[in-house]
């Protein structure tokens, strides 16, 4: 991941106006925080290690751990250090421990793991995502080209004799060397440079080349690989002679079709979910690739167990499809099958008819457990009404729409009623537009 070199220093700014009734006596407002990231160009690397030492003191570990869910505007307000160590500082590693809580529950539980500012820990893999690409490869010798954090490569670091991690940010560089020492790695080499000049420096041969480009241009997130930090499109050349196969992670909401005209030579597309979430977009490239990607659409859950659906464009196109109004069960697939495009095989590999051409709502007379997604048993077709809200005592109801002509919102005004509890309201489109009241069975 690249990044300009970033220090952990926050600033707190307060309006014009607020200064200006300081002056005159008047009650002050409660100021913003504004977080700035501020240039560490000129800091050393023994200004680093100084950080981290301050950081990973047993009794600023011990105050950073029980402060997890303190009021951290107050904190920063009430005093300029924390046990000699400035509260910017330890803020900042409160704020990357609430992260990694859910995301990366490995670094979280490592008593001395240190957090870079926020935007390396946005872009890093989850610890599920990562676990889930470590399966898909293996060898002597790997390149992670956009270290950052170092999730992937530490996951890479598992199936490869020797992984290069490659960051041009020196700090964050010593952050990800010093977090995968408490992790027990002893297989990483760190090389602080760009992808670039890694790439035309290194004559040794690759099993593999992974490069999670930077989604950030000029302040703003992009998404098309060309806009990205390393270009892999320009890269993809030198990456296909380096190695003999190539993993890029992009943003899930990148194009498939669009990204087959950029890249071309595709061998895999892998949509990513964890627990119907959509939060990668894979592609493989290799020296010999096919005229036509195939598309792998996985669902991972947090016990690491997934949903695969595999096809290509060319199925997708020539597979037939029945419709019919609700029967006795609708199905919902899973987020990746809907963002890989999977619409009418999904009706054809599990027999089901689609409610309605742009309808991606599936139905059946029986129920299928292993279908990957929603599983819905139908109660009753009603009425979207003031009378609605009398079928469902809480007067709660799960609201989902699908190609229908009313919002969420608008359904909620039109009904009366309140998004909760344990029925689920299914509007959507048939032959018309219907309202189903619904129990999710899966």
């Amino acid at each position: 991941m690249k990044m300009t070199k970033m220090g952990f220093l926050m600033t707190l700014r307060l309006p014009l106006s607020t200064i200006e009734a300081a002056k005159i006596g008047q009650q002050i407002p409660s100021p913003k925080l504004t977080f700035v990231f501020c240039r560490y160009d000129h800091i050393s690397r023994s200004s680093m290690k100084d950080f981290i030492s301050a950081l990973t003191r047993k009794d600023v570990q011990t105050f950073i751990a029980d402060h997890e869910q303190s009021d951290l505007q107050k904190l920063l307000l009430k005093q300029k250090e924390v046990l000699g160590v400035p509260t910017s500082w330890v803020v900042q590693q409160i704020q990357g421990r609430r992260k990694a809580k859910e995301k990366l529950p490995l670094w979280y539980k490592t008593e001395g793991i240190l957090y870079p500012p926020a935007v390396s820990l946005e872009q890093c893999s989850s610890e599920i995502a990562a676990h889930y690409k470590q399966q898909l490869v293996s060898g002597h010798h790997a390149a992670d080209i956009t270290g950052g954090f170092g999730v992937d490569t530490f996951y890479l670091s598992h199936v490869f004799d020797l992984v290069d991690y490659v960051e041009p940010d020196e700090n964050l560089l010593t952050i990800a060397q010093h977090n995968h020492w408490l992790l027990g790695v002893n297989n990483i080499r760190y090389n602080h440079m760009t992808a670039e000049m890694f790439l035309r420096s290194k004559d040794e041969a690759f099993d593999l080349i992974f490069v999670d480009p930077s989604r950030r241009s000029g302040g703003r997130k992009v998404v098309r690989l060309q806009d990205c930090e390393p270009n892999v499109v320009e890269l993809k050349s030198i990456l296909l002679k380096k190695s003999r196969q190539v993993l890029i992670k992009s943003s899930p909401m990148l194009d498939l079709v669009h990204a087959q005209k950029e890249i071309k030579t595709v061998d895999q597309f892998i949509v990513l979910s964890v627990e119907n979430e959509c939060r990668e977009l894979l592609i493989t490239l290799k020296r010999s690739s096919p005229d036509e990607p195939t598309i792998h659409s996985v669902d991972v859950d947090r016990e690491g167990e997934s949903s695969p659906f595999a096809f290509t464009w060319a199925l997708e196109k020539k597979a037939s499809v029945k419709y019919s109004v609700p029967l006795d069960y609708i199905y919902e697939p899973n987020a990746a099958i809907l963002k890989a495009g999977a619409f009418k095989l999904t009706a054809e590999r599990f027999h089901f008819y689609k409610l309605a051409p742009d309808t991606h709502l599936y139905t059946f007379q029986e129920k299928v457990s292993e279908f990957p997604g929603r599983i819905f048993k139908v109660i009753e077709v009603v009425k979207p009404d003031k009378n609605l809200k009398e079928k469902f005592k809480s007067k709660y109801a799960n609201i989902i729409t699908r190609n229908y002509p009313l919002s969420v919102v608008e359904i909620k005004k039109k009904t009366g009623l309140e998004e909760g509890g344990t029925h689920y309201l299914i509007c959507t489109r048939a032959e018309k537009p219907i309202v189903l009241i619904a129990e999710r069975l899966k």
